[in-house]
């Protein structure tokens, strides 16, 4: 599948997990998982372990901050409410279906193949300003620098993709994008993912 369509796909999957109901969520979250160790559970375990403390986070901010009926029996003066608890385990479970489409996406994607459906996708973008080639670049560099950083000090290859003016690559570093084209399967799997988008909002 083209990089592009698995781009998309994810982007699919955040709008879905957003607008479907609880039982829609169960089926898109039991798929994912279901792929995801298909495919190879590691990366979505360490997506969701570097991700405990936002999702207790929000958890917690949602439990204690939405009005409503407070926990019978609980120790504290400042009580959570149900609807609280119940839209926190809303959230955080559509937090991890997102965390799984992503973790599919870094599974079966290389870091080149990811870079240049990026790069498609800022194409028209150019338009408005904005350089694709050096959006590229800068990411390129990024995920470059965090590899060779250790894993406790990878924050702050992150923190330079933001810091970081125009890239300019030390040792004449050049980077070269393979395009792959456009199959039909990727035309179909596009013209259907339009397709239900359409049928979604009009239903």
């Amino acid at each position: 599948m083209h990089p592009v369509i698995r781009i998309l796909g994810v982007m699919l999957l955040a709008i879905l997990v957003q607008v479907a109901s609880v039982a829609m969520l169960m089926l898109i979250g039991g798929v994912v998982v279901a792929v995801n160790l298909y495919v190879g559970r590691a990366t979505l375990f360490r997506l969701l372990r570097r991700s405990r403390w936002l999702i207790l986070m929000l958890l917690t901010i949602y439990a204690f901050a939405t009005p409503g009926e407070y926990v019978d029996g609980w120790p504290f003066a400042f009580a959570p409410t149900h609807e609280g608890l119940q839209t926190g385990l809303s959230q955080a479970f559509r937090l991890g279906i997102m965390l799984g489409g992503i973790a599919l996406l870094l599974s079966t994607t290389t870091r080149r193949d990811l870079i240049a459906g990026i790069y498609l996708l800022l194409l028209p973008f150019r338009y408005f300003g904005i350089s694709p080639e050096k959006f590229a670049a800068r990411l390129w560099l990024t995920l470059h620098y965090v590899e060779q950083q250790p894993i406790r000090n990878q924050w702050q290859g992150w923190r330079s993709f933001s810091l970081a003016a125009d890239p300019e690559p030390e040792t004449g570093l050049v980077m070269l994008l393979d395009i792959p084209p456009l199959r039909i399967m990727d035309w179909s799997i596009a013209v259907m993912m339009c397709a239900f988008i359409l049928w979604w909002s009009l239903s």
